[in-house]
Formats: structure tokens, sequence, C-alpha cells
């Protein structure tokens, strides 16, 4: 939605209506095309996997369930989303505005550490999976893999 009206109730009224974005006057045209952008990544994506496994690795999208040998990780709700939005996009950089406003819906203007801090500790959750996590110096990260070994393993 694009709008001058920016109460909270005004905001939260358009999100519950189903609008997958909120943005209200005065705007950066910056902001609004990297608000669209996004939106459009999420809907151009390839269709989402509900599961991922890789060697004893398993991630259950529907459930927000982690393991690692069969052993419950437990991940907060934005560890596990940054998570997911890695997975999705594996292999590809995610710059640090981007999963600032996929994951924290915050806009790209803002100079902040939140998504290295949750980066930091996803990879200690992770354990010996952390090295999949691959730092890309001063842009992101990404999540590296090769699409062979996935399927190799979900044999």
């Amino acid at each position: 939605m694009l709008t001058a009206r920016d109460t909270e109730i005004d905001k939260i009224t358009g999100l519950e209506l189903g609008a997958d974005d909120y943005v209200s006057k005065p705007f950066s045209i910056r902001e609004l095309l990297a608000r669209v952008k996004a939106v459009a990544r999420r809907y151009n994506k390839e269709e989402d996997n509900k599961e991922f496994r890789f060697k004893d690795l398993y991630i259950n999208f529907e459930s927000f369930e982690v393991k690692i040998r069969n052993e419950k990780i437990l991940l907060t709700t934005k560890e596990f989303l940054l998570l997911k939005e890695l997975i999705n996009s594996k292999n590809k950089v995610l710059t640090r505005e981007y999963l600032l406003s996929t994951v924290w819906n915050i806009s790209d203007d803002i100079d902040t550490r939140t998504v290295d801090v949750h980066i930091m500790t996803l990879r200690k959750k992770l354990k010996k999976y952390s090295y999949l996590i691959e730092t890309i110096k001063n842009i992101g990260y990404k999540f590296n893999i090769d699409e062979k070994d996935i399927k190799d393993f979900q044999k």
C-alpha cells in the first residue's frame, strides 16, 4: 500500500487486510523501489521447499523444526526465517539490506548490525554446518552448497 495515512492503526489495518507492505508519505524513491523489488523476489522465487536435508541436518519449514542427528536445535523466529531465506536462495548472495527488508521488514537506509549478530548466533547453533553460511565481505551472506550434494543426500 502506498498512502498518506501513517498512524499505527492504519498500517495494522492495511497489513491485516492483505497488503504485502505499507509505505506512507513522505518516502524516497529508492526505498519504494527496494520494497517493490523485495516483494517481487518473494513472488518470483522457485517454489519454496517444505523441507531441507543435508547429511544429518534436517529442516522442516512448515513446522519450524531444525535437527542435527535427530537432536532438536532451538532457533528464534528471526533466526529460522533468516535460515529459510538463505536456503531458499542457495548459492546467491543476499545483501544485508535485502535480509533486513525481508526478514525484519526494516528499510534499507538504516545501518544496523542485526543481520550480522543473528548470523553469528545461527552459525553457533548449526555447529558443524556453520560453514554452509558464507560471509561475502562488505555485501552480505550466502548459503553455499552444491545442488548435487543435496540430491545425493536426499536419496
